[in-house]
């Protein structure tokens, strides 16, 4: 496994593509202020209290009342695992920075992300959940059984390998000027490929009807970036590729209201929940049944549960799986005024791991013990040890005359 180093709480960033991105400058807001935002646009905000905002004007950020319009599809893409969110489009600005905190506190924005099917659903009882695939949802008024046959048929169908004649169409679309050859043959995980297609294929193919609410997680990047780490070729390619894919269909389509959130490495939101699943027959993802099956050392049953009871481990790691379950991989955090790094332990990285200082201050107590037992030791041998010859000679005693 990779080393993991993170330098700072990196912020999450917001972009809005369409007709709803129409402000030039972007705005830092709290975590709360941001999911109050965001709860207003997708709306869910019956379950806020909007009055209790830090900033009375984070509600119109990224919003014109003349853009506003309701009869289109709503498209919520969320890609975890990016270092500089704000930097992920190269020429698109995000309208909102999340500010990002290294405290107990930092996963508020992502359990807001996890829980938004289930609030969107509750709101309106004619909404009904379709899965197409881990990483794809659809939550509209029917559910689209087309779109569902259409999904397992290319999909699902082991005798054809769709996937693969998707990524090769991919990959020579976006061969040449922005991609080298060698770049784009180095991409070999299996979930990032299957992302990419899926989410072209969606985005391209007339296959949601009006008014469906489209919620993408893309996950394949932080898996990626665990393997290799931030400054490899396959990491930097993956990331720039889902970049260009993304802007490419999305920037100036009028057939998405899109809202894309691009979340840190500290953080990630790997599980969307869904209320009354066994009611419904569908979910997002389910669950594990078991509980957490060794969390007094750190072990979880998923991941889902490995970052809800650390708290995203504490903001100074990522939730891993380590053998059979899941487990906080803990990384250095290096503080930007001061310049000094801090490494960390614990189940849930809640500790600062001193083991260094402490090994080095017992084992140069240990020698300097030794170095000090050993002078002892010289100098009590030293006056035990007889006297040469000639020097007993001069020091006998000798008979004085009265």
């Amino acid at each position: 496994m990779a080393a993991m180093c993170a330098t700072a709480v990196e912020n999450a960033a917001v972009y809005r593509f369409g007709e709803r991105n129409t402000q030039d400058q972007t705005v830092l807001l709290s975590q709360k202020d941001s999911i109050y935002n965001l709860a207003d646009e997708f709306d869910v905000s019956d379950f806020y209290e909007l009055d209790k905002l830090d900033n009375a004007e984070a509600l119109g950020v990224g919003k014109s009342m003349s853009c506003d319009r309701k009869d289109g599809n709503q498209l919520v893409l969320i890609v975890n695992g990016v270092d500089e969110p704000q930097a992920f489009f190269e020429h698109i600005k995000p309208i909102i920075l999340v500010e990002g905190k290294d405290d107990h506190s930092s996963n508020e924005f992502r359990r807001f992300l996890s829980e938004l099917p289930s609030q969107m659903k509750a709101l309106n009882s004619n909404l009904k959940l379709s899965k197409l695939s881990s990483h794809i949802s659809i939550l509209g008024q029917n559910i689209n059984k087309a779109l569902s046959e259409t999904w397992s048929r290319v999909f699902h169908d082991k005798e054809h390998d769709s996937i693969s004649l998707f990524w090769r169409e991919i990959s020579s679309n976006y061969e040449g000027l922005q991609f080298s050859k060698r770049s784009l043959d180095i991409i070999g995980d299996e979930e990032f490929i299957s992302e990419l297609t899926q989410l072209e294929f969606l985005l391209k193919k007339e296959l949601v009807t009006t008014d469906d609410k489209i919620i993408v997680n893309l996950q394949s990047l932080t898996n990626i970036y665990r393997k290799t780490g931030k400054n490899s070729q396959a990491y930097q390619t993956c990331k720039k590729l889902v970049s260009k894919l993304i802007s490419s269909l999305l920037e100036n389509s009028v057939k998405y209201d899109s809202t894309i959130v691009v979340m840190p490495l500290q953080q990630q939101t790997i599980t969307m929940k869904i209320n009354d699943d066994a009611k419904q027959g569908f979910s997002l993802t389910k669950r594990d049944s078991s509980t957490v099956f060794a969390s007094a050392n750190g072990c979880f049953s998923s991941q889902e549960d490995c970052l809800d009871s650390t708290s995203t481990c504490s903001g100074h790691g990522l939730c891993s799986k380590v053998g059979k379950c899941w487990k906080c991989v803990c990384s250095a955090t290096q503080d930007s005024s001061t310049g000094r790094t801090t490494k960390w332990t614990g189940a849930s990285c809640q500790k600062k791991d001193v083991s260094a200082e402490a090994n080095l201050f017992l084992w140069t107590t240990v020698v300097l013990l030794f170095v000090f037992a050993a002078g002892i030791k010289l100098l009590v041998s030293c006056g035990n040890e007889e006297l040469p010859g000639v020097l007993i000679a001069a020091t006998v005693p000798t008979k004085k005359t009265m």
